[in-house]
């Protein structure tokens, strides 16, 4: 070959242009630039992605603490029993770190499902109360009349307050109690529910016994908290003295007749 071929082929291989490196599939397209990979841009964007995930990180881990609240439901018209338990019920919420929204939701569950307990409570004594009537028979009603007679002549003689004759109602919660109260009011001129006219201590100290745990028995059932331990223990307590004094009632009434 001539020395002339040689320099031919010389200037055609410098003119031949280089062949493009293609993008491997597994490279993005943002870090590849003149046919190679863009490494600083990539570990750029690596150390900013690192950064947002750590802050995420720290936002979840440190929730924002809400606002300080005293009071909740301001649009709202509050009962008694609410507005008695609403401090307490906010302390324990900002306690607990709950927003004001949160907490007004939570009470409302709550206070929703202590409403359907109570529904459920109210239905069955209802359905229980249907069956005394017929344990105790067809004078049900003149003796329930007879005792809502006795209750409100207290009220309006001034010798009971209107609580004190919700109190009494309240312990008529099946036959027995309601014989047992007739029987009480039918021996009043005796034997009355302040004590004063008792023919013994004994029978004094029992019959204020039954009133104050009767009455405070059916508090805490209407509050729904008649499935508590302490408020069974209560009842059975409540069941035995009805027993005692139903004995006593009756050993009076034989004393009388002799």
């Amino acid at each position: 070959m001539s020395e002339e071929d040689l320099q031919n082929e010389a200037v055609e291989t410098q003119e031949a242009p280089a062949q493009e490196v293609a993008r491997p599939d597994y490279v993005p397209e943002e870090y590849w630039a003149n046919g190679q990979v863009d490494i600083k841009k990539m570990t750029d964007d690596l150390a900013m992605d690192k950064k947002r995930i750590d802050d995420l990180r720290r936002i979840i881990s440190q929730p924002k603490k809400p606002e300080p609240y005293d009071k909740l439901f301001e649009d709202r018209e509050l009962n008694d029993y609410q507005k008695e338990d609403m401090s307490v019920y906010v302390q324990l919420a900002n306690k607990n770190g709950l927003s004001k929204k949160q907490a007004e939701q939570l009470y409302d569950d709550y206070s929703a499902a202590l409403q359907e307990r109570y529904q459920k409570q109210v239905e069955e004594y209802n359905k229980q109360l249907e069956e005394e009537k017929k344990a105790f028979g067809p004078e049900y009603q003149n003796v329930v009349d007879g005792l809502n007679a006795f209750g409100s002549n207290k009220v309006k003689s001034g010798e009971w307050t209107e609580q004190m004759q919700k109190d009494f109602y309240g312990m008529a919660m099946n036959t027995n109690q309601l014989r047992i109260l007739s029987q009480l009011v039918a021996n009043q001129p005796r034997l009355n529910l302040s004590g004063g006219n008792s023919q013994s201590n004994d029978g004094d100290s029992l019959t204020k016994e039954l009133y104050n745990l009767s009455s405070t028995y059916h508090k805490m059932v209407k509050m729904g908290r008649g499935d508590e331990p302490a408020v069974q223990d209560m009842k059975n307590r409540l069941n035995k003295l009805q027993g005692e004094y139903n004995r006593m009632i009756d050993l009076q009434g034989v004393s009388n007749e002799l």
